[in-house]
């Protein structure tokens, strides 16, 4: 369970650079919620935004870290590919999410700066697409990990939250994503960990009449203030953001339990992951 944030990244091609706001929710079963937002956030243009799910693979060789990071469940590079046709030709085949979005795969290890050591950053190497060249490139990601706990941007030293006991609720419309031959109308995932949301949503139809990719989506990131009284929309994008439920309205909930059908904007959303629900001590 994390709730991190990129500090940089360098492709081979490429000098240190970070052009995002990229923040990831990762609950304690590996499910995830990845938007990454170009700066400056007020210009409103999201560069990337995915969910899926996170899985130990075998230590590299050298014994560090290594994770698998699914996202057939829900990518935004390939809502943007299946409108990019359906403009085309409204009749064409959609190809299966499979076959265009592939699991990226990172070894992870810490820094030998101790600046950065300081400060909790570590690093991520491996291989992915990168959108600018269009190329299969070797990266170096910097991350942080942050407070869930805290309304602020407050960096963690360590790599894990251990021990914090902080709220994780996630819940997945009805049916679960974008695999195989789904023929679900809405696709999308919310989490909500402490007091950060983050939020994506798919209406489907809307993309196979031949709308484009920012009127068929909804995506949002929150923070609830301090107290808990109100909450701060960091990013708010996207036609269908309007049918996402906001951060008070899942913080409100009196019990969640795994299974259980909630409705939102006459969306259903199953509960498929709850940690430490105790709503008289919320974060």
């Amino acid at each position: 369970m994390s709730l991190s944030t990129r500090h940089s990244i360098t492709w081979e091609t490429t000098a240190e650079d970070e052009p995002t706001s990229t923040l990831v929710i990762t609950s304690p079963l590996g499910k995830y919620v990845d938007i990454r937002s170009l700066l400056p956030i007020s210009n409103g243009k999201l560069e990337w935004y995915f969910a899926g799910c996170e899985r130990e693979l075998e230590p590299a060789k050298n014994g560090n870290c290594r994770l698998e990071f699914t996202h057939t469940f829900f990518d935004s590079t390939y809502i943007k590919k299946v409108t990019e046709l359906k403009s085309k030709n409204i009749n064409c085949k959609i190809p299966k999410i499979e076959s265009f979005v592939q699991a990226d795969q990172g070894e992870f290890f810490d820094t030998p700066n101790p600046w950065e050591r300081a400060r909790g950053i570590r690093y991520e190497a491996g291989e992915m697409l990168n959108a600018n060249s269009g190329k299969i490139e070797e990266y170096l990601e910097k991350w942080i990990s942050l407070d869930p706990s805290n309304a602020e941007i407050v960096h963690l030293k360590n790599d894990t939250n251990t021990n914090l006991k902080v709220n994780c609720l996630v819940l997945d419309t009805v049916g679960g994503g974008s695999n195989g031959e789904n023929k679900n109308k809405f696709i999308g995932r919310l989490i909500l960990y402490g007091k950060w949301y983050q939020a994506v949503l798919w209406d489907r139809e809307s993309s196979l009449q031949g709308h484009d990719e920012q009127q068929s989506v909804g995506v949002i990131r929150s923070v609830k203030s301090v107290g808990d009284l109100s909450f701060e929309k960091i990013i708010e994008y996207g036609g269908q953001a309007c049918k996402l439920p906001q951060i008070n309205e899942i913080s409100a909930l009196t019990q969640a339990v795994v299974g259980d059908i909630l409705s939102f904007n006459e969306i259903n959303w199953e509960v498929v992951e709850v940690v430490n629900w105790d709503t008289k001590s919320k974060l």
